[in-house]
């Protein structure tokens, strides 16, 4: 079954073959014809020739997730070509080219990979208005740039003028604790002089004790041997005592008790004096330490305010430079025309044409020998 289905199939082709050879003339004059007439209708046809222009849109320093900058486009390319394939520019253009003039190019844009340029063209018979309409594109285009430009440009100034009064506070605080860090320095000098004050009226005061100890020793010895006497006078074991005698013994008998008295409070207030000194001299150390500590911390925020201060001035620094690289749209590539019409393409139209006649005549020639054969 297969077999027979090839061996028809040959003949069909052969049929075909034989067909075409015998109509020829059906085929290649015709065939010829419409490849005169497409060259003909191509060469009579207007010259149209394709002007292009290479724009770069705006860039900008962005910062990242990482924390770092890196530069960006300010309006994306592939937007840019979306929007002109789009013809969002073309009522904007054909206000700017007047209501007397026709704006009849036909933009086409595209975004060259890798590159970061935006490739637009325009097709038309006058090299001149497609020039003009690329030229008020890219007026257009810039405008719009600038706009989103000025956005990320307000963004950074903002920023810059926010960062410059935060320097301004962190260097007063700086100069504050640096006179908070003086004003402790005095206080510490200040309780290390009254501890050293103190401890001088302690070293007084222990020479003191020292010396009233050895007159109260002195006092108590000179008392007890008055009391001795007062007693032997009392019992009547000296002899030839008499009242006056024995009056003489007890006022000095009172007079040592009272100087004995006075030499003991006199160093019991010694005493209390050099407690009071040595607690003085305490409170003065654990204010010192205390202070000390004060002065510790001081410096510590003086050291943290200084670093925020670096930070904000490298921060600035670098918005500085993001101000600085913010750029606008500009012409990578001036408008220019090509060398030679894109259309009509007069060869091709003429290549197409003979080879569209071919076929269909082909098929035409075809069609009459199987007529043909069933009128036989």
């Amino acid at each position: 079954m297969k077999e027979r289905e090839e061996q028809e199939n040959e003949v069909a082709w052969m049929d075909h073959f034989v067909a075409l050879k015998k109509r020829k003339w059906l085929v290649i004059i015709p065939a010829v014809l419409c490849a005169v007439l497409a060259g003909v209708i191509s060469f009579l046809s207007p010259r149209e020739w394709e002007v292009d222009m290479l724009i770069a849109p705006g860039h900008a320093l962005v910062r990242t997730e990482q924390g770092s900058y890196a530069e960006v486009p300010v309006v994306d390319p592939k937007l840019v070509a979306a929007l002109v394939n789009r013809k969002a520019f073309d009522r904007l253009l054909a206000e700017d080219m007047g209501p007397d003039a026709a704006f009849s190019p036909e933009l086409v844009a595209e975004h060259l990979k890798d590159t970061g340029w935006v490739r637009i063209a325009a097709r038309d018979r006058d090299i001149v208005r497609a020039k003009s309409v690329l030229s008020r594109l890219f007026v257009r285009l810039k405008d719009e740039v600038d706009r989103k430009a000025g956005i990320y440009l307000k963004e950074v100034e903002s920023q810059l003028v926010l960062n410059k009064y935060q320097i301004l506070d962190k260097e007063l605080s700086a100069k504050g604790g640096w006179n908070k860090l003086k004003l402790l320095d005095l206080e510490i000098n200040k309780a290390r002089r009254e501890s050293q004050s103190w401890e001088r009226k302690l070293a007084i005061s222990e020479d003191r004790i020292d010396s009233l100890s050895e007159e109260m020793k002195a006092a108590r010895e000179r008392l007890e041997g008055l009391e001795a006497r007062s007693s032997q006078t009392l019992a009547g074991t000296e002899e030839g005592a008499d009242a006056t005698g024995r009056l003489l013994q007890a006022e000095a008998l009172r007079d040592a008790q009272a100087y004995c008295q006075t030499l003991n409070d006199k160093l019991n207030a010694e005493k209390i004096a050099q407690e009071d000194a040595r607690l003085a001299i305490s409170d003065r150390h654990d204010r010192i330490t205390q202070l000390r500590l004060n002065r510790d911390e001081a410096r510590n925020e003086i050291e943290r305010v200084g670093i925020e201060i670096d930070g904000l001035k490298s921060q600035t620094a670098l918005l500085a430079q993001r101000q600085a690289g913010i750029d606008s749209a500009r012409l990578v590539q001036e408008p220019a025309a090509s060398p030679s019409p894109v259309s009509p393409k007069t060869v091709k139209n003429i290549i197409l044409a003979g080879m569209m006649g071919l076929l269909l005549f082909s098929i035409v020639a075809i069609v009459l020998e199987q007529i043909e054969k069933r009128k036989t």
